[in-house]
C-alpha cells in the first residue's frame, strides 16, 4: 500500500503561541512544516541569525521547524524587564573624612596646619597641648576635635555608616542595542537628578516604583540633617555615584544589565558632578 502525503515544499506555519508576564517576560513560539529539508534548513538559518532558538524534526519525509524567541513581541517591539532594589551595606571611612571633622577643617583658616597638628598630636602622649597650639582651629571646635583625637589615639581610625545603593537590572534580549546604563559613569548625581533618571518612563518600560523613590527621598533628608551640607568644605558633596554597568547572560537567551548608584559623601575633586 502506498502512502500519499498532502502538502507543500514551502514551509507553512502550523501554529503559534505567545506568553507574557512582567516578571518572566515574553516568549513566543511558531511551528512550520514542509516536505523540503533544504527549505526548512534555510528558514532555520534565517531565524538563528536573528538570535532565535530553533528546533528541527524530520519524520518520514516530513520536516518541521519550531522557532522560539524571548526578545521581540508579536508586534516586533523589544521586551524589557526592569528590576529595582535598594540594598544597604556597611562602609568604612577614615575618621578624618567624618563630616564633623570636615566641618572643622572648613571653618579653620589653614587646612594644612591643622592636618599637620593632628598628625603630631596623635603621635604624642598629650594631644591637647599640641592641638591648642593650632591657631586656625576656633575655640568652639576644640572639644569636638579633642574627642576625635582621643579616638584616634585609642586606635579608632575609621568609622562606619550605612551605605545605600540603588540597583537596577534591565533584562533584555541578546540583540538589544540601546541602554542608558553606561551614560554619566563615575559621575555624581544629586537625589533630584537620580529620581529624574530612574523615574523617566521614556528610559524604562517599568520606571522605579514610587515606594523606592519615597525611601530615597527619606534617606537624603536624613543624611542632610545628620551631616549638614553647610558644614562641608569645598570639594565635598552628598550624592549618588553612578558606577559602570555589568552584563551577564541570563535564562531564555537574554542579558542582564546591572547598574548601581551608591549614596555617600563624595569628593568633587575625584568625580565630576553632572
Amino acid at each position: 500500500m502506498s502512502v500519499q502525503f498532502r502538502g507543500t515544499f514551502t514551509p507553512k506555519i502550523q501554529q503559534s503561541r505567545e506568553s507574557y508576564s512582567p516578571s518572566q517576560g515574553y516568549e513566543s513560539e511558531a511551528e512550520y512544516k514542509s516536505f523540503s529539508q533544504p527549505q526548512i534548513a534555510s528558514q532555520a538559518l534565517v531565524a538563528q541569525a536573528l538570535g532565535y532558538t530553533t528546533e528541527t524534526v524530520s519524520s518520514f519525509g516530513k520536516y518541521s521547524l519550531t522557532i522560539r524567541t524571548t526578545s521581540l513581541s508579536g508586534s516586533g517591539t523589544e521586551v524589557i524587564i526592569d528590576t529595582w532594589e535598594v540594598p544597604v551595606s556597611k562602609k568604612s571611612l577614615a575618621i578624618t573624612y567624618h563630616p564633623a571633622v570636615l566641618g572643622i577643617l572648613k571653618r579653620c583658616g589653614d587646612l594644612s596646619a591643622v592636618l599637620r597638628g593632628i598628625k603630631e598630636a596623635v603621635q604624642t602622649t598629650d594631644a591637647y597641648s599640641e592641638i591648642t597650639d593650632l591657631d586656625p582651629v576656633i575655640t568652639a571646635d576644640e572639644p569636638t576635635l579633642f574627642a576625635f583625637l582621643d579616638l584616634a589615639r585609642q586606635g579608632v581610625d575609621h568609622f562606619y555608616f550605612s551605605a545605600y545603593t540603588l540597583k537596577h537590572t534591565t533584562n533584555v534580549g541578546n540583540r538589544y542595542a540601546v541602554n542608558v546604563a553606561d551614560l554619566n559613569v563615575d559621575m555624581i548625581y544629586s537625589t533630584c537628578q537620580l529620581l529624574t533618571e530612574a523615574q523617566n518612563s521614556g528610559l524604562w518600560i517599568y520606571p522605579m516604583p514610587g515606594r523606592l523613590a519615597y525611601k530615597i527621598q527619606l534617606l537624603d533628608a536624613h543624611f542632610q540633617l545628620l551631616y549638614r551640607p553647610a558644614d562641608l568644605p569645598a570639594g565635598w558633596k552628598w550624592g549618588w555615584l553612578k558606577y559602570g554597568s555589568s552584563e551577564q547572560t541570563a535564562a531564555n537567551n537574554r542579558i542582564n544589565i546591572v547598574t548601581e548608584y551608591e549614596f555617600g559623601l563624595i569628593s568633587t575633586l575625584l568625580y565630576p558632578v553632572i
